[in-house]
């Protein structure tokens, strides 16, 4: 969605982010919990601006970091090596598996 701000439904699967006029975008995933094997694919479509990933509910979690879900993880434009990012739901957290 071309927005500064978008909160994401269980329903929605993959979050193209585009546009211009604004320097940063957040997402806001749904909880985790509840959710086990949920998955988002988060795609940064911009050169330039960055995308903040958020949860309403758990953590979000990598192989090196653990980041409360209202600080969130940060997925820079295409043109600075950024791109799309894989979140699935352990039924407490989101835990990020890869990028793509």
């Amino acid at each position: 969605p071309p927005l500064p701000e978008v909160t994401s439904l269980i329903t929605d699967n993959v979050l193209l982010c585009s546009g211009s006029g604004s320097p940063t975008y957040t997402v806001t995933l749904p909880t985790a919990v509840g959710n086990t094997g949920r998955s988002f694919y988060v795609h940064n479509l911009t050169n330039s601006n960055s995308i903040t990933v958020k949860t309403a509910g758990g953590t979000i979690e990598s192989q090196n970091n653990i980041v409360a879900g209202n600080v969130g993880f940060t997925i820079a434009g295409r043109g600075n090596s950024g791109g799309q990012l894989v979140w699935v739901s352990d039924g407490t957290n989101w835990w990020l598996l890869g990028s793509h």
